[in-house]
């Protein structure tokens, strides 16, 4: 009787000691998004918005495409795919299209609420797409309040399987269409997404920042970042390097599994914010 009951009790455990499912999150993201909150030394009324545009120096560096194998119809067929960091300038400006520019060092009992929209990573073969913001715009770049969930939803029935790396470090298959996974980002820094499912084009970056002065540049080149509270910061602009170093290769058919690009470009310089400041300069160079 008693092995018996030991048996039952093992058996028990095997199929419910491990950690739960999680909760299917509500449909309507507001209802899942924690509601931003005003610190009590944030004064809307003295706030500032920082207003600037990015400027490449230099040629533009070149951004080679990718090769790729896809299956289509029950065949594989051997594609060309755009490199996902390609860097886009403004016509003859050098203005650059979707550089991350991030206001740093704001103490956070004075900075403003939460302004970012929930992130949904969103996986197909063509690419990995970060949805956020009006009318789910579709970028390569998110930011994630520290804390807070995020999405990865696959949108076709390829085999999915990202790969995470930066601040947080760790895998996540979606091997199912239509149904998210979610992960809590805890870790503050930058988080690149890529496929560790024979996708070498796929890539996409993930901002996890505790204040929500972060913003990317548009289409001409600016940025806009509301809010700031008076004092004196970093700013910090970035942009992906298309670079490739490397080629890792599946050892049995010699096809492309992973690439390794080169460093991200960077900047930072001190930045005074105050009551009408001129809009800020910033440069990025090879």
């Amino acid at each position: 009787m008693r092995i018996g009951s030991l048996s039952l009790i093992l058996l028990s455990c095997l199929g419910g000691c491990g950690p739960a499912p999680p909760a299917t999150r509500p449909t309507d993201p507001a209802q899942w998004h924690p509601t931003p909150s005003t610190p009590l030394r944030f004064n809307p009324q003295t706030a500032v918005r920082v207003h600037g545009f990015v400027v490449w120096i230099g040629p533009c560096p070149k951004a080679p495409p990718i090769e790729g194998w896809l299956r289509v119809d029950s065949k594989e067929e051997l594609r060309i795919f755009e490199n996902p960091n390609q860097l886009r300038l403004h016509g003859d400006s050098g203005r650059v299209e979707g550089a991350v520019v991030i206001l740093e060092d704001v103490d956070a009992s004075e900075a403003g609420p939460w302004s970012h929209p929930p992130v949904r990573v969103l996986v197909s073969d063509a690419g990995i797409r970060v949805a956020q913001g009006p009318y789910h715009r579709q970028t390569r770049v998110g930011f994630v309040r520290e804390g807070d969930l995020v999405d990865f939803v696959a949108e076709d029935h390829g085999s999915h399987v990202l790969s995470l790396r930066g601040s947080e470090f760790f895998g996540m298959p979606l091997p199912r269409v239509g149904v998210s996974r979610r992960h809590r980002f805890t870790e503050r820094g930058v988080v690149e997404i890529f496929s560790a499912a024979y996708r070498p084009w796929h890539r996409a970056y993930l901002w996890v920042t505790p204040n929500p002065y972060g913003t990317t540049t548009n289409d001409r080149g600016e940025f806009t970042i509301e809010l700031v509270p008076p004092g004196e910061y970093r700013i910090r602009v970035w942009h992906p390097n298309s670079e490739i170093l490397s080629y890792e290769r599946d050892p049995n058919t010699g096809r492309v599994t992973r690439l390794r690009f080169g460093s991200p470009f960077t900047a930072s310089r001190h930045l005074l914010v105050r009551a009408g400041m001129d809009p800020v300069v910033l440069t990025l160079s090879k």
